[in-house]
């Protein structure tokens, strides 16, 4: 192996000035950090890796925030899903204790739980 031989030469990035070069190594930090990969087609310039750079960015926020979001739905479901099932479980308490013999009571509170 060269000992002149980095992610420069072997990409063949010799003739570039410093600013595409902090481009490209940008690039391909944010694919590589948003596991996006590289596939078979790739930015050729710098505008077309800025471009690819937001968009990636983009999707990894909102994919982010979707994920928090149904996290956050699911939690609260669970959640509400107790709460009704401990009121249930007071209101039967109660009924097997004999101290709410009103069927009537029973009835209009399990309902109003529900």
């Amino acid at each position: 192996m060269d000992d002149k031989s980095n992610w420069i030469t072997v990409g063949g990035y010799m003739d570039y000035d410093d600013s595409s070069l902090y481009t490209i190594a940008f690039y391909f930090t944010v694919t590589t950090i948003v596991t996006v990969g590289y596939g078979d087609v790739t930015p050729r310039n710098d505008a077309e890796r800025i471009f690819c750079v937001i968009l990636m960015l983009i999707g990894v926020i909102s994919f982010s925030f979707l994920t928090s979001t149904l996290t956050s739905i699911i939690t609260t479901m669970d959640a509400n899903e107790a709460l009704l099932e401990e009121k249930v479980s007071a209101i039967n308490a109660l009924k097997e204790s004999g101290k709410l013999t009103d069927i009537n009571l029973y009835n209009r509170l399990i309902r109003r739980v529900n």
